[in-house]
């Protein structure tokens, strides 16, 4: 039985849920991510690192296979802000805004 599938392979009952997923994930990452809460208390803490961990594990895994001219672009543009990140004067502040460049880019990979 041929069940109906959307443009990246999945299951189109589990596209919904899939949806849902990344959409609440990255809704999470940028309402809680960088607040002092997060940073500061330990349980908070985790759950961001998790929830950081799933969705850049998913782009990882996923983008080789699945990743279009769009997610080209944007990865390149993202390697050049990597590129001024090592560059600035402050670059431990800079990696850091880095980091959250990734989530946004495995994110948005996700969610599309």
């Amino acid at each position: 039985m041929n069940r109906p599938t959307n443009a990246k392979g999945f299951p189109a009952a589990r596209r919904d849920l899939i949806a849902i997923g990344a959409i609440s994930a990255f809704a999470y990452c940028i309402l809680f991510l960088d607040l002092a809460t997060g940073v500061v208390h330990p349980v908070a803490h985790l759950a961001n690192g998790t929830v950081v961990g799933a969705v850049a594990l998913v782009y990882v895994l996923r983008a080789p296979a699945l990743a279009d001219e769009l997610d080209g672009k944007v990865l390149g543009g993202f390697l050049l802000f990597v590129v001024a990140c090592v560059f600035s004067q402050f670059p431990r502040q800079s990696l850091d805004a880095a980091l959250g460049g990734l989530l946004s880019l495995a994110a948005l990979f996700v969610a599309r």
